[in-house]
């Protein structure tokens, strides 16, 4: 702009107008300028920031990103391995259960076969004693 036009919008402007203009032109030198207009363009920035994050923020969907996120991660090769290694520790504490349940069986089984042979010699021990009482 050339200073002619300056010049003449400045004289068009009302009289109250021209005397703000001459007191802030008066007041404000070059160097004053620069970091005022630093410091504006600093707040209209982080105003903008901010309103940009509120925006995004309100305009996301938590619970759609994550179950969105979830099914991208077991979808994925390694979320595949990781299912994978998760049924096979499931399956490996199915079977030590169950084994363990076995065992568990056949040591009553074996205390049980213990108990009933011991008395089936005690009861044969009691024969022969009453079988040589009846022979002398």
């Amino acid at each position: 702009m050339s200073l002619l036009r300056i010049y003449s919008r400045f004289w068009r402007l009302q009289h109250q107008d021209r005397e703000l203009v001459l007191l802030l032109a008066w007041r404000i030198s070059m160097f004053k300028w620069l970091p005022l207009a630093v410091a504006v363009l600093s707040v209209s920035w982080l105003l903008f920031r901010g309103w940009q994050l509120r925006r995004k923020s309100l305009m996301s969907n938590p619970l759609k990103e994550t179950s969105l996120e979830i099914s991208q991660r077991l979808n994925s090769p390694v979320g595949r391995i990781h299912q994978m290694e998760t049924r096979l520790y499931d399956y490996g504490r199915e079977v030590e259960g169950r084994i363990g349940t076995t065992l568990a069986v056949l040591d009553k089984l074996v205390m049980d076969a213990q108990k009933e042979s011991d008395r089936l010699e005690s009861l044969l021990e009691e024969m022969r004693q009453q079988s040589e009482k009846n022979a002398a």
